[in-house]
Order: C-alpha cells, then structure tokens, then sequence
C-alpha cells in the first residue's frame, strides 16, 4: 500500500502550512520578522537598542534579530557617508544580507524523513486501524515509533489507535510526545501538516473538523491514494452519525479500488447498522474473500466477527453463532489474543440471546481471564460489562449489579473513560428495571457528561432515553414526552430501526400514563413491526403487550385477546429468560378479565402476577396486587380485597411514582366503598382525584368523580354527591369530544365502564 508520506514528498512545499492543536497543546508559532520602514532608515547608533527593543516585541521575533539589525543600521550609515563607488559596493552586500535573512527564516525546510523500517510498520499499523483491528494497529505503530522516534504520523496514528482502545491517557501522552518531538511544524509539508490535523481531530472526537480535513485531503491526494483518503473520510462521517455520507465515502472507495478490502468491511459494518441485512452481507462476503486472496487471517477474521455481531444484534442466533465460531478457528493458531477475545465475548453474548445463561458465564468467563492475563485492561472491563448484560436481559438484577459494578471499579482504576460511562449507563438501566428512578438518575447524570463531550451520539441517545423514562417515573409527562420525541427525529436521521423502535416505546408509554389510548396504540403498532422485522423477539413480546393493553382499555377486547396471546407465546419460549416478561402478560390478562367481569381468571391472574412480579419488578408487583384487590371484592372477599389494596397504596408510595400511587388510591376507594366504609372511600378518592385533575388524566378522573358521588350519597352528603356526579358528566362529555364517537363508543362499550356509567346516571337522576 502507498504511504501517507510518499503523497507527502510529492506534493509542492510552497503551499500553505496547516498546523494543529491536540487537546490544549498550543502550537509554536512560525518566526517571521516584518521589514518596517521606519526602523530601518535613517537608524543612527543611538537609536539601535529602541529598535531592537520594537522587534523584540513582535510575535515570533526570533534570537539572532539584533545582530541583523546592528548590521543593517551600520549599512544605512555607510550608505549616507560614503563615496558612489563604496555605495554601489555596499549596495551589493546589503542585498546579500538580505537575501540571506529571507531564506534563514522563510525557505521551507526540509521535513524528517522517516526510516524504510519504521514506514513498514507504520503502513502495517494505518491498514489495522482502517480495517478496525486497532490492537494490531498499536503493535505495529509503537514498532515504528521505536525504529524512528522522530516519525509523527506514526505518533499520531498510534493516538488514534490509543483512543479507539479506550486509553484516553496514552492517547493523550502520545501527542504530547509528538508535540515534543516537533514543537514548530512549519517545516512540513502541507499535506503531511493537515493529516495530523485531521488524526488530532479524530482523537479529539472534534468529528465535524476532522470530516472537513479529511475531504481536504481526498481532493489533493493522488489518485491512487483516494481510496484509502475515502477510507478515512468515511470512518469520520461514521464516528459523526452520518451513516449516509459514510456510506457513500466507502462506496466511493470501492469503485475506485475493487481490491480494497478494509472499504468493503466498513461499508458491511454501516449497512449493518441502517439493519439493511442483504447489502452488508454482501460487502461483508466480499471483504471475507478478499482477505482470504490476500491470506491476511487476522482481516478475514475481523470480517466474519462483524458478520456474527451484526446477525446476533437483529436475532439470528444461528447465523451469528456460525460466523463467529469460523472466525476463532482462525483465530486459535495465530496470535491475535486480543481478537480471540473480542470473538469470545460475542459468543458469549450469542448464548445469552439463546438463554443459554450457564454456557455464556462460562465463555465470558474464559475471556475475561485471557485478558486479565494478558493485560488488556480494556478487554476485562468490556467482558465484565458483557457478562453483567447476559444477567440483565435475563432479568437477574443482582448477579448482572454484581458484573456492573465490577466493570465500573476496573474502568476506574485503568482510567478507561468510555468503559467507565457505559457501565454507569449499564447501572442506570438496571435501576430502571428496579422502577427506581432516582437511581437511574444518578447514574445516567454521571455517563452524559463524557458522550457529549466525546461526541458520541448515539450513547448521548441512550443516556438521554433513561433519563426520559426516569421522568416518566416521577410524573413529569411534559418533559419526558419532549424527550421521546427529540430520540425519535435523532434515531430517523440515523436510520436505526432499534432506536426508532425504541423512542416508539417511550412516546407510547407516556402517552399510554396519559390514558391517550388510541395515540399510545399508534406508536405500540409501530414499535411492534419494527421489532419483528429485526427479529428481536423479547422486545416483540413487549410491545404486543403493551399493544394488548391499550385494545382492552379501548373496549376492543378481541384483538386485545391476539396480542396479548402472542406476547405469552414469547414469554414461555423454552429457552426461558422471559420471566418478567410472564408477570407482566398475568397482570394484563387479569385486568383485561375484572375489565369483563370474570371474576375468577382476574383473581387466578393476578395471583399468578403477584407471585412471579414479586421478584422480578416492583411496579408490576403493585400493579397486580391493586387487580387482585378489586377483583377480591367484587367477588365478595371484602376484607381480603381491602388487605390487598391497602399494601399496593404502600407499595406504591415506596417506589415514588405518583401514577402508581394515584391507581392504587383509585382501587383502594372503590374497595372501600364496597366494604361499606364510605368515609374512608370518599376521603381517598378525592385524593386521587385532585392529582387525576393536575395530570390530566380523564378516564380515571370520572370513575373517581364517581367514587365521591357515591360515597357522599351513602353519607347523605347531597351536597358534595351533586358536586362531584356534574364533574363526572362533564368529563364524560370531554372524553366524547376528545376522543371522537368512534373510540367512544367501543371504550363505552367495556363491561365495566357500562357498569360505572349505568351507575353514574342513576344516581345523576335522583340526585337532581
């Protein structure tokens, strides 16, 4: 492959020189001095420590300017005493002089050349890291580093190297060291100056000026050298979130070169991420073929790990597990332990996807050790964040918290920046499965400051996704639905279907806390076709059943029926894992059934609810005992429903989300109205009515309206029943307009709300 310095030496030094400034290293100005003409004519000996002073003065002044100045105010002097002839003379000497002064300080001098050794390795270590192999890329670099300490594109590089392997503090000394070694980069040639410019910027993660310089760079290079420029410009749009720009960069590449494997394997790995399978196999398969051509193992392999990791991200277990088990068997020969690692972290996470819990422990396991032994402090962490994650998507907290934990204490410790944020992250969403927002804040707050700085997108996403939801949690609908939807435009411009997927899930279930039923319905649908056609089945299960419980609410009890079904078939899989999934799809069948009033299957539900949320999350747990409660007395267990309620209301209250408690109030006061104590159930209701009313939250509001109505008759309080019965008409007659005559009616139609709404006219009549 040709060198980034041989494209260097050919391109004309009389250019502008570009510099760069890595971090907060600041950069050595060019010396230049500035001819005034006052300084210089008519200068008597008097006056020369003044001008030397004024030079002194002036920026990039350099050390030898008095001397000079001596010499030319004596010429001046000479000229205005001596004879034509001597004159003429002095006239030739001072134009010498300064000829020499401009050349001294203005010729471009010639850069380092770097030795034929070091270049060999430095070309060896530029191919690894275009190819992704970074680990490779460092060995090779440092080798030509220690062959030619003065070569700066290989100091440059090995920082970038540094930095994709999550050593901030090696990246950062390796460009203090190159700095060192070239403090005054005006010598180099522009071409050499704006390479380092764009390296600095990448490791910077100053992204948008590193596209700039690297679309410089395509447009001078020779045009043999523009593949590996469009190489480079696309691994900048990619960093950037450009998925577009990037592949268009790669594809250019391509056509260019045909041969170039590396542009191949990153157009596979964008295509991947835009989930459009059938182009990324097919760069994948061509950068497979031809590094096996080119018998270059450690690409090939680097290709069928990106293949597998890709297939295993959309669900093709099988698939995945095939590619990935071809790439460790070539990679058990050679000596690459640290792609033989990252192999067998995937695996790991392959098994996981399965349930395969026992057999992902102990391949993670396996890795973690290999790392550990071989120093790869970055590797441990990540093994140890991987295996936390097999736990979490199993929903077994404490074990996955253990994992996590550990991974934050050793990225702490290497100072492996990136690793520490995403195991924050990582805690942040296990508190989130815990219902504790607060937690989730904490942790999330702690891993935001470092993506944005850094310029990572997509983990900014995530970070800002758990925070949305943790608002959720607290109550604060506006800001949450805000932030759902800015997700939304972000992951549509990206063109990732699992993060449109997800931002679907979270605009939906807020506006599901809302009670807006059929707009929370519009975004379940959505999020439910995406997640099939990526083949993500847990999260498939989810959004069925989230997609079942708004069609119960909206009276369309059928479909409800078929969607709820198919998130059971999800859950009971026989590869298990789906625990919490099962808690969740008993409590919703039980409230779909008080719902009709089948008493029986809503207690046999809710029980089976209680006993598995227990465990496995603190808000489904409340949830079903709150079902349970209801449907107890409504079957006549009027002192166990009772029970049963007044727990969910202190459950409630312990995990602060201001909706669960406002349900469980709601249910509480019914059961108490049925039990026969009015004043208790008059008192509740209207402390869950008035939050209803701040929330906006109208089917509830009614039904507690209701509650009041009826407890202030039983009490002989017409007064208050006249009140609060014309509060529930009112609302009633809000529903209607808000929600249009179709939605209305099926909603009207459930069992239930024909009983309450039987109910409430009855009594509106005698009451008036």
């Amino acid at each position: 492959m040709l060198e980034d310095l041989r494209r260097v030496r050919d391109t004309s030094q009389s250019h502008q020189i570009l510099g760069s400034q890595p971090f907060a290293i600041e950069r050595t100005p060019s010396s230049t001095i500035t001819l005034d003409r006052e300084v210089f004519e008519g200068l008597s000996p008097g006056q020369d420590t003044q001008a030397q002073a004024q030079l002194r003065s002036r920026p990039g002044a350099p050390e030898n300017t008095t001397s000079r100045i001596r010499a030319l105010a004596t010429i001046s002097n000479i000229l205005q005493k001596k004879s034509p002839t001597v004159a003429v003379a002095m006239i030739v000497i001072l134009i010498a002089l300064v000829g020499f002064i401009l050349i001294t300080n203005f010729w471009p001098r010639a850069s380092h050349q770097p030795l034929a050794e070091a270049k060999r390795f430095y070309d060896k270590g530029t191919d690894a890291l275009r190819d992704g192999a970074y680990y490779q890329a460092s060995k090779a670099l440092e080798r030509a580093i220690s062959v030619d300490d003065k070569f700066l594109l290989a100091h440059a590089r090995l920082a970038e190297a540094w930095a994709e392997l999550d050593y901030s503090d090696k990246a950062k000394d390796e460009l203090l060291r190159m700095t060192a070694v070239a403090p005054d980069r005006s010598a180099l040639p522009p071409l050499e100056a704006l390479y380092l410019k764009a390296i600095t910027e990448t490791v910077a993660h100053d992204f948008g000026s590193a596209i700039e310089s690297y679309h410089s760079i395509s447009e001078q290079v020779p045009e043999a050298e523009k593949p590996f420029a469009y190489v480079d410009l696309g691994r900048a749009f990619e960093k950037n979130e450009e998925v577009k720009k990037a592949i268009e960069s790669f594809e250019n590449a391509t056509k260019l070169d045909p041969q170039y494997a590396a542009a191949f394997l990153r157009l596979g790995v964008v295509h991947g991420r835009q989930q459009d399978l059938e182009r990324a196999a097919d760069a994948f398969q061509k950068a497979q073929q031809l590094y096996h051509d080119l018998s270059n193992q450690e690409g090939e392999a680097e290709a069928l790990y990106q293949r597998g990791s890709l297939l295993n991200k959309v669900g093709k277990i099988a698939e995945a597990r095939l590619y990935l088990e071809k790439a460790l068997a070539i990679n058990k020969p050679t000596d690459n332990k640290y792609q033989l690692i990252r192999t067998l972290l995937q695996l790991s996470r392959v098994a996981g996807s399965e349930g395969n819990t026992q057999y992902a422990r102990e391949v993670a396991t396996q890795a973690i050790d290999s790392a550990r032994s071989d120093g790869l402090e970055n590797l441990t962490t990540q093994g140890l964040l991987d295996l936390g994650h097999v736990f979490l998507t199993r929903n077994e907290l404490k074990i996955a918290e253990e994992y996590f934990k550990q991974a934050l204490d050793f990225a702490q410790k290497n100072k492996g920046l990136r690793n520490e944020a995403r195991a924050f992250l990582m805690l942040g969403n296990l508190r989130m499965q815990q219902d504790d927002a607060d937690g989730a804040r904490r942790y999330v707050e702690q891993a935001i400051p470092f993506y944005q700085r850094g310029g990572y997108s997509k983990e900014s996403w995530q970070a800002l996704y758990l925070l949305g939801h943790s608002n959720d949690l607290k109550g604060d609908y506006s800001n949450a639905l805000q932030a759902f939807n800015q997700q939304l435009e972000l992951a549509q411009k990206w063109g990732d279907k699992s993060q449109i997927a997800l931002s679907h899930e979270g605009i939906g279930t807020v506006l599901a806390h809302q009670e807006g039923y059929k707009e929370a319905l519009s975004h379940f649908d959505e999020c439910y076709k995406l997640y099939n056609s990526l083949g993500k089945k847990l999260n498939a299960g989810y959004a069925s059943l989230n997609r079942g419980d708004m069609l119960w609410q909206l009276g369309r009890y059928q479909e409800a029926t078929v969607a709820i079904n198919q998130a059971a078939a999800i859950a009971e899989l026989p590869e298990g894992g789906y625990r919490q999934l099962s808690g969740r799809v008993c409590l919703i069948k039980a409230r779909l059934a008080l719902s009709q009033h089948r008493l029986s299957e809503a207690k046999a539900f809710g029980q089976q609810a209680v006993a598995i949320a227990t465990t496995q999350s603190e808000h489904t747990a409340v949830e079903a005992k709150n079902t349970l409660g209801l449907a107890q007395a409504l079957a006549g267990e009027k002192r166990q429903g009772r029970l049963s309620c007044e727990q969910a209301v202190v459950e409630a209250r312990r995990t602060g989300d201001p909706r669960l408690v406002d349900s469980a109030l709601l249910t509480l006061a019914e059961t108490l109205l049925l039990s026969g104590d009015a004043k208790n159930a008059l008192t509740t209701a209207l402390q869950a009515q008035a939050s209803f009313a701040r929330t906006g939250r109208q089917d509830s509001e009614w039904r507690a309206c209701l509650i009041v109505g009826l407890a202030g008759q039983v009490m002989a309080d017409f007064s208050i029943t006249r009140e609060f019965l014309l509060r529930a008409n009112n609302l009633v007659e809000a529903l209607k307009q808000k929600w249009g005559n179709e939605t209305y009616a099926t909603y009207s139609a459930r069992t239930d709300i024909a009983s309450y709404s039987k109910r409430l006219n009855e009594v509106s009549m005698r009451a008036i």
